[in-house]
């Protein structure tokens, strides 16, 4: 008898408490929480898919391993966590494929992983500690990792490359990639509901949505967000923290990347009459207005010319390659500031209008807020229609610092000053006693000198075959505007070693050459291109088309530059059109 009760002993035992056994060969994975046969335990972190040659699945190691009776710590020196279970004590180190036991490391197919500073082991990890496996009872997403380069469309998801269709920014402080390719490059598939505005994606049977418009999307439950997906360069890009809530990928930047700071249209931008004239002696002649000595135009445009202006615009970017970045730049003449308030031509008002009106494939650059912050310092010539290379800096500036940039402090150039400048409205008037107030006007030119050195050359054609002359960017010598890269001419293209693998291209009138002699800083190639000598302007009939010059010229940015009176003519307008 003795002998038969002490061979049911260890089965009764087995029986009523099995807690103190390893019956139990499962652990079942539902969203929120795991079950074994010893109860319920609550994940405070949800579990996830990772896939690297076949799918894992993780779980919160400090949910699941102290209710399966382990021990848990950190070893410094080691940088792994530490988990000591049935009198074993094994280090599990992130983001490396090992677990170090008794002085013996033991490999793993795939790597522990902190995610959302919390340490994921996978199924190969518990079963190796524990004897336990894992079992999904609910749908968990994937999790993985998608690492963007600065100023690159290469990526990396899990560590294998590839390419979206544009470059990653950072937005709102937040990393933003392009919807389409990141979404396509995870596996999904991609629809469109344009009555609800809605990206729909679509993988392993299940459908998620993303709303362009609301700071919403829907994967499984509703999350929402204080932001929408946003358009740069007419791409859709979504944040990293939406792109997570549908599918569960992290995205990380290798580096810092360039910063898209929105499009502003000059909504809450105003006038300032801090610094107007008086207006106690104004003579007119030739086109030129001369206040008090300082001549200035007094040009304005209506909202139709305005809006053809941004369709014109509009209309020469979609012609482009979406990899290219498109800016526009209006830049107001000096009476926007000056000007009598008798005689203010409101340019405000115009500028404000294009850049409501230009599409998303075109980024506006305000630069009226900071020529307005400078305009106690000498950013427009008196005598000329053109504004300083002072003014330019400050615009560029602002420009540079948009595109994500930088460039060195104004008082850090060599300034090489002449004071006997007398600009074009000597030229304008002459003959009147307005022009002989401004020829007798003579006034300071700054002449900035670039830092890195530059090679000039003024082609006549738009295949760059035709070379004219060479230029330099800025000539001392020169007491004219046309010190800046030579004046005017069909294309001018200028090499620097300025550290930078970027090229722009700059669309522009005379206001763009002063401008131009800023983005010698950071770009390797900076091509001048002027439409009034292509495209039938002024009878100048050889040929420019933008998009063929970008593909032969490797472009990366195009930014077009003009003042208020390109915008009214419907010449230039046309002759910019015509390059699409």
């Amino acid at each position: 008898m003795k002998k038969i009760f002490s061979l049911l002993l260890p089965l009764v035992l087995i029986l009523l408490f099995p807690c103190f056994t390893n019956a139990e060969t499962t652990i079942e994975i539902y969203e929120n929480k795991a079950v074994t046969e010893r109860g319920e335990m609550p994940l405070k972190s949800l579990p996830f898919l990772y896939k690297t040659d076949k799918e894992y699945m993780y779980v919160p190691i400090e949910d699941v391993m102290p209710a399966l009776g382990g021990n848990l710590g950190w070893d410094i020196e080691r940088n792994a966590e530490i988990c000591i279970y049935n009198g074993k004590t094994y280090y599990l180190y992130a983001d490396r494929n090992e677990v170090e036991c008794s002085g013996e490391f033991l490999w793993l197919d795939a790597p522990s992983i902190i995610k959302d500073n919390r340490f994921y082991i996978n199924e190969e990890a518990i079963e190796m500690i524990t004897g336990l496996t894992l079992n999904k009872k609910a749908d968990l997403k994937e999790y993985g990792v998608i690492t963007v380069i600065p100023e690159s469309k290469k990526a990396f998801i899990n560590g294998d490359e590839t390419e979206f269709q544009a470059k990653p920014y950072s937005y709102l402080s937040k990393t933003h990639i392009p919807l389409d390719s990141a979404f396509i490059a995870c596996g999904y598939s991609l629809g469109w509901d344009s009555e609800k505005n809605v990206v729909i994606c679509y993988k392993d049977g299940v459908y998620s949505y993303v709303y362009t418009t609301e700071g919403k999307v829907v994967a499984g439950k509703e999350y929402t967000f204080e932001y929408t997906p946003v358009y740069i360069s007419n791409i859709m890009y979504i944040s990293n923290e939406m792109f997570r809530a549908v599918t569960g990928f992290d995205v990380v930047a290798y580096g810092n990347l360039r910063e898209y700071k929105g499009r502003d249209t000059l909504q809450n931008t105003t006038r300032t009459d801090a610094y107007r004239l008086g207006g106690r002696s104004v003579v007119r002649g030739g086109g030129v207005t001369v206040v008090d000595g300082f001549g200035m135009e007094l040009v304005s445009f209506s909202d139709a010319e305005a809006m053809k202006y941004a369709g014109v615009i509009s209309a020469v970017a979609e012609t482009l390659d979406s990899d290219i970045d498109v800016y526009n730049i209006l830049v107001p003449t000096s009476a926007e500031f000056y000007a009598p308030l008798s005689m203010y031509p409101n340019q405000l008002k115009g500028i404000r209008t294009v850049y409501e009106n230009l599409s998303d494939r075109v980024i506006p650059v305000n630069v009226y807020d900071t020529l307005k912050e400078h305009a106690n310092e000498k950013i427009y010539f008196g005598t000329d229609h053109h504004w300083t290379q002072r003014g330019a800096y400050y615009a560029y500036k602002e420009f540079i610092e948009l595109k994500g940039g930088s460039v060195d402090e104004l008082s850090t150039f060599t300034n090489i000053p002449s004071y006997n400048h007398v600009g074009s409205f000597a030229s304008f008037a002459r003959g009147t006693t307005a022009g002989n107030i401004m020829k007798g006007s003579p006034e300071l030119l700054e002449r900035f000198m670039p830092k890195f050195a530059t090679v000039g050359t003024v082609f006549a054609d738009c295949a760059v075959s035709r070379p004219q002359y060479t230029v330099k960017a800025v000539n001392s010598a020169n007491n004219a505007y046309s010190c800046f890269i030579g004046g005017d001419a069909p294309v001018t293209v200028f090499y620097t070693d300025a550290p930078s693998d970027e090229s722009v291209v700059i669309i522009k009138e005379s206001f763009g050459n002063a401008f131009a002699t800023w983005a010698l800083h950071n770009y390797k190639k900076v091509c001048i291109v002027d439409p009034r000598r292509f495209n039938g302007f002024g009878g100048n009939y050889a040929s420019f088309n933008l998009k063929s010059f970008c593909d032969r010229m490797e472009i990366d940015d195009v930014v077009f530059i003009n003042y208020p009176v390109v915008v009214a003519s419907s010449g230039i307008r046309g002759a910019i059109l015509s390059m699409k």
